[in-house]
């Protein structure tokens, strides 16, 4: 964990993650892309941090999403 502006950031590590993705207008291929580029290490405040980032990254919501805390 480190502090950021008086705001205490914890390293997430996302093994897996399902978008809200409108299947009909993206295809399988992106949609895998998209999902396999947001796993990894993540900092976050907290989960509703965490999946804010993952939303605003991928453009899409998060419907499930799997995570193990990561020591520093």
């Amino acid at each position: 964990m480190r502090h950021e502006g008086g705001f205490i950031q914890m390293k997430y590590f996302v093994t897996q993650v399902n978008f809200a993705f409108d299947e009909e207008w993206i295809s399988k291929t992106n949609r895998e892309a998209i999902t396999e580029d947001h796993w990894g290490i993540w900092e976050a405040t907290d989960l509703q941090d965490l999946c804010e980032q993952l939303t605003a990254s991928s453009g899409f919501l998060v419907n499930d999403l799997h995570f193990t805390m990561k020591p520093e």
